[in-house]
Formats: C-alpha cells, sequence, structure tokens
C-alpha cells in the first residue's frame, strides 16, 4: 500500500489515479522519478538514490525526500507545501480547470461528465457560461458558493449535484438550461435555490406550485423534479392565460352583441324617421360658387326603403338638349341626372344606399302619347302618375327654386315658385309635361329644349 501525494488516502501499490480523488497518481511518480533533488536544508544537489546529503550530511527519507529538522526555530515546510501545491495543479490541468487561490475561474475540458472538487471553495461568474457539452455536474462539499451566470445558457446540462456546503447561488446561476434533476447535499433545501434552476417564465410564477410536491428524500439528499415543477408552473400559467383569453373573447363578444344592439336600434331609428312628409339632408350639390346640402322630402315609406324627391328645384336643365322627337330613355336630362349629378352630389357611402329603380314610363293620360320603353335608374324625374299618386293638392305639388337655380335661368314667381319637368311625354313626341309653377300639371308639355324650367331629383334609397 502507498499514499495518494494530494489526498494522503491509501491506495494499493499498483493504483494509477487515487480511488478518492482521481489525481494522476503515476503522472506524479514518474514526474518525481526524474525530477532533481535538493537538500531541503542547505539547498544543495541530491543524487537520486542520495541518503543523506554530501554538503551538510542531512538524512534523506527514501532516497528521494529529505527529512526536516524538527527544531522549533528551524522547522521549514516549504517542501511540503510545493508538493500539495504541485498535486493542486496537476490534478486540476488535466481535468480542463483553472484554479486560482481556490476560486475556478475557467473550464476549458470537453467531459460530458464533471466533478468540481471540494478543495475548490467558489465557482467564479460564467464559468461555464455556453458550454454546449457537459451534461452532468457533480460539485462535492466544500464549494461554497456558485457565481452569477456560472453554468448559463449550458444547453446539455440536465442535472447538477449541489452539496449543502454552497450557501450563495445567484438566480441567473442557471439562466437558459435544459436541467431536469437537481440533487442537494442535504434533506434541508431552500427553495430560492431551486427556484434558481427554473427559466425566467417559471421563477417569475413558482408561487403557482408548491415546490415540496417535487422533492424527495434519499440517503440524506434532496433530489428535485426540476422538470416536473417546469411543466406544472408553465401548465398552471397557461391555464390563467386561457382562462384571460376566454375572459376577453366573452368580452369581445359582449362588446359585439352591444355594438350590434345599437346599430339595431340607431337602425330602426332611422326607419322611424323616414316616414312620408319627413325632410332630410342627403348629398350636397356644388354651384360654382359653394356646396350646398340637398334636402329630401320623402313620399314614400316601402318597408326598409324609401322614395324621397328634393325639396327645392336645384338647378335650371333642359330636358333634351336638342329639338327633336325624344322620351325619357334617350333624353339628355336623364343622362345628366344619372351621371353628373349622381356623380358630385353624394359619397361613396351614400351612392351604396341608393337603389337601381325599374321605372314603368306610362303613355300620357290625356292625349296618349307614348313615354317610350321602361328603364331602370338611380336618379330620375318623378312621372305625370307619381305626381297625382303622391299629391294630393297644387299647393303640395308647387315648388320653390333655389337661388342658383334662378339665377342659372329658372323661371320663378315673385314668391320664388317655379316649373319642374315630368319624364311623361306631352302631347307631341317632343314636348315633355311639366308642374306649372302655381302647382298644376300641364300634360299638354312644352318643347324639350324649353330653357326656363327646373329638375327636381328622385331617388329610392335603402334605410339598411
Amino acid at each position: 500500500m502507498k499514499n495518494c501525494p494530494n489526498c494522503n488516502a491509501s491506495v494499493i501499490d499498483t493504483a494509477k489515479f487515487c480511488h478518492k480523488c482521481r489525481f494522476n497518481i503515476k503522472k506524479y511518480e514518474d514526474e518525481q522519478a526524474s525530477a532533481v533533488l535538493y537538500c531541503t536544508e542547505c539547498g544543495a544537489e541530491l543524487q537520486p538514490d542520495a541518503s543523506f546529503c554530501t554538503e551538510c550530511g542531512a538524512d534523506v527519507v527514501n532516497g528521494n525526500e529529505p527529512t526536516l529538522s524538527l527544531d522549533e526555530d528551524t522547522l521549514n515546510l516549504d517542501g511540503i507545501a510545493n508538493l500539495s501545491s504541485l498535486a493542486n495543479e496537476q490534478m486540476y490541468q488535466q481535468n480542463g480547470f483553472t484554479v486560482e487561490n481556490g476560486v475556478l475561474t475557467g473550464y476549458t475540458g470537453k467531459k460530458r461528465n464533471i466533478t468540481i472538487f471540494g478543495s475548490i471553495e467558489e465557482i467564479f461568474d460564467g464559468v461555464f457560461e455556453n458550454n454546449q457539452i457537459i451534461t452532468c455536474v457533480e460539485i462535492e462539499e466544500g464549494v461554497k458558493s456558485i457565481g452569477r451566470k456560472a453554468f448559463a445558457s449550458c444547453s446539455s446540462l440536465i442535472e447538477i449535484s449541489i452539496p449543502a456546503s454552497c450557501k450563495i447561488i445567484y438566480t441567473d446561476t442557471f439562466k437558459n438550461t435544459s436541467l431536469n434533476t437537481l440533487i442537494l447535499g442535504s434533506t434541508f433545501y431552500k427553495e430560492s435555490v431551486i427556484k434558481a434552476c427554473l427559466s425566467d417564465k417559471a421563477q417569475d410564477r413558482a408561487d403557482l406550485v408548491s415546490i415540496k410536491d417535487f422533492v424527495t428524500e434519499c440517503d440524506g439528499k434532496s433530489r428535485v423534479n426540476i422538470v416536473g415543477i417546469e411543466n406544472a408552473i408553465l401548465g398552471k400559467i397557461k391555464e390563467e392565460e386561457d382562462k384571460i383569453a376566454e375572459e376577453k373573447r366573452k368580452e369581445q363578444e359582449r362588446i359585439e352583441a352591444e355594438r350590434r344592439r345599437k346599430e339595431e336600434e340607431e337602425r330602426n331609428s332611422i326607419y322611424s324617421q323616414y316616414n312620408a312628409g319627413t325632410t332630410h339632408t342627403i348629398g350636397a350639390y356644388n354651384h360654382g360658387i359653394s356646396t350646398q346640402g340637398i334636402e329630401w322630402k320623402v313620399l314614400e315609406r316601402n318597408g326598409n326603403k324609401a322614395l324621397l324627391i328634393s325639396k327645392y328645384i336645384i338647378d335650371r336643365q333642359k330636358f333634351n338638349e336638342s329639338a327633336e322627337t325624344v322620351d325619357w330613355e334617350r333624353s339628355s336630362i336623364r343622362k345628366w341626372l344619372n351621371n353628373y349629378f349622381y356623380k358630385i352630389a353624394f359619397t361613396e357611402t351614400e351612392k351604396s344606399k341608393i337603389l337601381t329603380t325599374a321605372l314603368k314610363n306610362t303613355p300620357n293620360q290625356q292625349h296618349g302619347t307614348s313615354s317610350g320603353n321602361d328603364t331602370n335608374d338611380k336618379i330620375f324625374l318623378l312621372s305625370a302618375d307619381e305626381v297625382q299618386k303622391y299629391y294630393k293638392t297644387f299647393n303640395e305639388t308647387r315648388c320653390q327654386v333655389t337661388l342658383f337655380a334662378k339665377n342659372n335661368g329658372a323661371y320663378c314667381d315673385g314668391a320664388y315658385f317655379g316649373y319642374w319637368w315630368l319624364r311623361t311625354a306631352g302631347q307631341f313626341p317632343q314636348n315633355a309635361s311639366y308642374i306649372f309653377y302655381t302647382g298644376g300639371i300641364s300634360q299638354m308639355g312644352y318643347d324639350v329644349t324649353g330653357t326656363i324650367f327646373g329638375v327636381r331629383p328622385a331617388m329610392w334609397i335603402s334605410l339598411e
């Protein structure tokens, strides 16, 4: 039997490594065998097999270590200290560790499973940070602290054993690792140590679970199921997030239902407003000088749609630009209403409410003159039949002109009442019916190129 030069444990004579501290005994013995020895008393060089110093006579033990004087005044421990320091240095270097004054400051090894010996008191900040190789770490009793981010971002690290002597661990010591298992060198554990091994998200919500439920005790140690804690916390967080998401969904449904209810109320309110005889402003007409809103009177309400006619004669227009046999379908006033007027008078939203109406163009009642084919129009003039349907007295039928229409050539009396065209043909094919400024219908009509007649647009709109 012989003793380990590093820890003094008894080992068999043929041992190459110490079974206690893994010290490379063979390498050490080979280096000692080839080393030059010096007398610890006088410093003279010794022969490898010398039993005593040839200069001062001091004894040499086993032909290799000089004996030390036990005289209290001359006791010298440098030899033993040097040997211990050399053993430790060799032990650390062969495992890839860099140790300075008991502090582990670096690691360049390539092993997957490593042991940090108890002779190291402190693991410095970031020693193993970003190491992608190590999977299991055993820290022996004696290590007192583990620095900030010492094992941070060690993506392969799944198990670590921490001794009871270790009293200092930081919350970011194991940041961004894949730890599954934590082994503590005592049945006494601090939850703060366990929390430090969790992900940031799980650390912040560790209160959601009982950590002790994931700790088992065996042989005086505590084995912590880190992955179990992590999954339990993240599961609880997801439950909370799902609950919040469900509450938000229900709130959105409530808001949407309330919005639909208000829209329905508004639609119903709009429907109730558009009754026959009521007046509403829709669109605007550019008079060349200024743009003014157009007022409309409701002639008929039919479900969710209404027939409107302008309250005033808004402009002066010829029924047709040339004197010829012409009906509503081919007239220039129809083109003006459904192109120019429609485009400039309404917004896109307002246009979407204007319905395309199938018009019946009935013959002149008194003279039988044809009014042409039926048409489909958005904006149109009333027919003589429609005037008789919606107006019962001359006072209702007569209409005032706007100042713009008057200035543009439309006739009006002293009270601003004027003439306005109908789409029904007159007595002759080149004539069109119209309304007198007094309110009566002229079915004899007037030449389609008449220049004193005004325009009262009409349209059906959707109330939806």
